[in-house]
């Protein structure tokens, strides 16, 4: 028997249609699987704030006092680790150590602030930690207002309302903007999720 008249190779036919079924299921899934790793970053940053609030309430629990950094403004959470060292191992980080926080020295940080509430300095704090997917956030970056307007003389009870909605507009990173607590963003940086105790 002559097997050499058995074998059958591919045609190119053959292989080309292949690497097409290929490439359209790797199209499907690669976004797909870039979305599970996104969701999984936003749900470790959502455990990683609520971590950090409860060893902040802890300690003013025992001080009767918010940890007070020197700066009024945003600050990172490790400026404060010498108020949380005692309720928490350490603080944690980003999980892509990719912040997104301009303002702060270290950009894996979760940024942190005192704020009022009820007209009274010092007695709220807010936690931030940006956000990959929408679904996840409850704020996004809006440089007139809103997030970054929270200083030491804001009052708490004039901001506490969240996005209702949240649209992406377009790719270019443009001012994010707000219309009736309707929020409209153009870069996935802008978003941000926020704790308010």
């Amino acid at each position: 028997m002559n097997f050499r008249k058995k074998l059958r190779w591919f045609t190119l036919v053959e292989m080309l249609i292949v690497i097409v079924i290929i490439w359209v299921l790797a199209a499907a899934l690669i976004p797909r699987l870039t979305s599970v790793r996104w969701r999984a970053n936003d749900v470790a940053r959502k455990a990683d704030l609520q971590q950090v609030a409860t060893a902040i309430v802890s300690y003013s629990m025992d001080k009767s006092v918010y940890p007070t950094p020197s700066n009024t403004w945003w600050v990172a959470i490790s400026t404060i680790s010498w108020a949380l060292q005692n309720y928490m191992t350490t603080p944690p980080s980003d999980p892509t150590m990719d912040g997104d926080f301009t303002e702060l020295n270290s950009a894996w940080d979760y940024a942190y602030i005192l704020t009022k509430k009820w007209w009274t300095a010092n007695a709220w704090f807010v936690l931030m930690a940006k956000a990959e997917t929408e679904w996840w956030a409850n704020r996004l970056y809006y440089s007139t207002g809103d997030i970054w307007k929270i200083v030491d003389t804001t009052d708490i009870q004039t901001w506490v309302t969240p996005c209702k909605s949240m649209t992406k507009t377009g790719t270019v990173a443009t001012a994010a903007y707000m219309t009736n607590w309707d929020c409209f963003y153009s870069n996935i940086n802008q978003l941000r999720y926020i704790i308010a105790r």
